[in-house]
């Protein structure tokens, strides 16, 4: 089951849309060029609180991962600079 499978179950009176859907077109473009399969692996390390989350300003191990600078020179055109890193889940 993945992840979306699951949110979707346990929340079955939230509509949960995935964010390929049509519906969150006009908030951005989702880019899918990536190979992010190293910034993945990192993420399934970091701790995320059930009940709660943590705002992070910077994490330095994780900026310095090379998709994340590909992607911060390619699309923020501006990195590597402070940018915000927030925890959160990934969407399987």
């Amino acid at each position: 089951m993945t992840t979306y499978d699951e949110l979707r179950k346990q929340n079955p009176t939230i509509n949960i849309q995935q964010i390929t859907d049509a519906t969150f077109k006009n908030y951005g473009q989702v880019y899918t060029q990536y190979d992010v399969s190293e910034l993945n692996t990192f993420m399934d390390q970091v701790a995320i609180p059930s009940d709660t989350n943590l705002y992070v300003p910077s994490n330095p191990a994780m900026e310095a991962i090379p998709v994340v600078q590909e992607i911060g020179r390619d699309i923020l055109a501006a990195y590597p600079s402070k940018r915000a890193s927030v925890r959160a889940t990934r969407m399987h």
